[in-house]
């Protein structure tokens, strides 16, 4: 995953995006546009994908800090 800094555009019409530097709808942690409805489209690099797709390539899990010492077998220090 990259998390390259994303452009967040809302429309007149309600509808709303995410862009990326070159310009095109773009979001690794969650839908990259959603409709005035509400509908969600996932987007990578301007090229549309299913949700599912979407998950398959960007492999996304949340874990808890202790998920993650228990899958390191290690203390992390948590750093912003």
């Amino acid at each position: 995953m990259s998390y390259e800094k994303l452009e967040y555009i809302i429309y007149d019409n309600g509808s709303a995006g995410y862009y990326n530097g070159k310009g095109f709808l773009h979001r690794e942690d969650g839908p990259a546009s959603i409709s005035a409805s509400s509908e969600e489209g996932y987007w990578l690099n301007g090229a549309r994908v299913t949700k599912e797709r979407w998950k398959a390539l960007t492999r996304q899990k949340e874990m808890t800090v202790a998920e993650i010492e228990a899958a390191l077998g290690y203390g992390v220090k948590v750093v912003k």
